[in-house]
């Protein structure tokens, strides 16, 4: 029973932050379901992340990165509109409540009375995006070199996998070089004496 234990342990994935959301989204964004309205949403938020003023106060009038960063926030507002949610609230133990927000059921498209998978989809990951901009983490979100999303584990995973991250350093001037040495060497290790004979054979083996 122990080792069965142990086992498990050294087997279980560990959890980090923004994994349970990320990868979810992540998954979804990978699968190619994702839609322009929700890559575009994304993209601000991300923008919005990474300028966000490090101030707890500022002037509007006067700081032009402030003016920027509540432009670009009032964009996103904008889009979020587009997407329709309605608050539900749900019982919990000991006379509590937790109030949360579910997609609507009614299609946004013409012809359609009820919403469809795909706009289902559309709300629950622009929730999940909102959640991890909430927590500080959509940072965490990135894009690799290969175009595929990826939720970082640690914060400085810039690769989705080690096939991308290896193709990458291959791709570096200082790699390049390293290369060239490494098969010079190799040729002269293992030709290099073979053409000397050559050579030799050929001058009727004088030295």
């Amino acid at each position: 029973m122990l080792e069965r234990t142990r086992t498990f342990r050294l087997t279980r994935k560990r959890s980090f932050p923004g994994g349970a959301l990320g990868l979810k989204l992540v998954r979804w964004l990978n699968k190619k379901h994702e839609t322009e309205r929700v890559v575009t949403l994304l993209d601000i938020a991300l923008k919005i992340q990474r300028i966000a003023p490090k101030k707890r106060t500022f002037t509007l009038a006067t700081d032009r990165h402030a003016t920027e960063f509540s432009q670009v926030l009032d964009e996103l507002n904008a889009r979020l509109r587009s997407f329709s949610l309605s608050p539900q609230l749900s019982a919990r133990a000991g006379s509590r409540f937790r109030v949360g927000w579910e997609p609507n059921i009614t299609s946004r498209k013409v012809g359609r009375l009820f919403a469809d998978a795909e706009e289902m989809a559309e709300v629950e990951n622009v929730m999940r995006i909102l959640a991890l901009m909430e927590q500080g983490l959509l940072d965490r979100l990135r894009r690799c070199t290969c175009s595929r999303w990826l939720i970082a584990r640690i914060r400085r995973q810039v690769f989705c996998s080690t096939a991308c991250r290896q193709a990458q350093f291959r791709s570096t001037e200082s790699y390049r070089k390293k290369r060239r040495e490494y098969m010079k060497k190799y040729y002269d290790d293992h030709f290099g004496k073979a053409r000397l004979d050559r050579t030799r054979r050929n001058h009727g083996g004088k030295r």
